[in-house]
């Protein structure tokens, strides 16, 4: 799996995140008392697990806000170092998003990344020089592969275990990588998103190419094809689906935000927990 590096962005590790469930609980119990002030979500690098997470958060926290009676009060800025909103969706989803970040009155900043955090966690800035005052800094933390798999030979140019992307294998025969420690090079030249489904699938094939190797009856490759939820709201939410593995570029799109989708979400969220997926 991916291990968190708080100290490759000066000042995160005394900010507020949500990608633990320490951290998540914290940020949660300053959000409860909060009533007026800015809150930014910063993505400080790419990958991280879960592309579609901050975007979301972002929408959650309008959501939970205009519940609570004082959104007019809550400023709520988003930065990415990526051109737009989930890239590997497309253009038409970035748009889609853009447009529910403009209705919700989110302020989006792209192709910059978080560069620090004051030590006060008032202030952010941005790895083209500027900057912003907060009252509330959000960070999405830097991702590296498990020191168990920092420490050996199989560490390729990216930083992560590049494998075969239809065997999952290394560079070393018959040793494999699944899950958000590895980079599966999609045709566009970029790595498959890290995501809970996609490791669920690497592992279901992995498992079965090993049985194969030792039963002599054929492999399979990955499909490479998935999801992921993006609610929009507390009452909405819409999926990025497709195949990510397709020729010559992943063939992935944003689905509508529906009160049905996020009915799906939940069940999935459900099955997930009990290992029925």
């Amino acid at each position: 799996g991916a291990e968190y590096d708080w100290g490759a962005t000066p000042g995160a590790q005394d900010a507020y995140s949500f990608y633990d469930i320490a951290s998540a609980r914290r940020l949660r119990r300053r959000l409860s008392r909060m009533k007026r002030g800015h809150i930014s979500i910063g993505i400080a690098t790419t990958p991280y697990k879960c592309p579609p997470a901050p975007y979301e958060t972002a929408m959650i926290l309008d959501w939970f806000f205009r519940q609570q009676g004082n959104r007019q009060d809550i400023e709520i800025t988003l930065s990415s170092p990526e051109q737009g909103p989930v890239p590997v969706a497309g253009p038409d989803a970035m748009s889609a998003i853009r447009r529910a970040f403009d209705r919700k009155g989110i302020q989006l900043k792209t192709e910059v990344g978080v560069a620090s955090v004051r030590s006060d966690g008032l202030e952010v800035a941005y790895s083209d020089g500027s900057s912003l005052d907060v009252d509330v800094a959000v960070t999405v933390p830097h991702h590296i592969p498990a020191a168990i798999v920092r420490d050996s030979s199989l560490i390729g140019p990216s930083g992560w275990v590049k494998v075969n992307s239809q065997t999952l294998e290394t560079s070393e025969s018959e040793v494999f990588a699944i899950g958000d420690v590895n980079a599966v090079p999609m045709a566009n030249g970029k790595g498959l998103p890290k995501a809970g489904v996609f490791a669920s699938a690497e592992g279901e094939t992995v498992g079965y190419n090993i049985a194969a190797a030792i039963n002599d009856f054929t492999p399979v490759n990955f499909p490479g094809e998935g999801y992921c939820f993006i609610g929009f709201g507390g009452e909405t939410s819409a999926q990025v689906v497709g195949n990510f593995l397709a020729e010559p570029n992943p063939e992935v799109r944003l689905t509508a935000p529906t009160a049905r989708g996020l009915r799906s979400r939940e069940r999935f969220e459900r099955d997930w927990k009990r290992f029925r997926i």
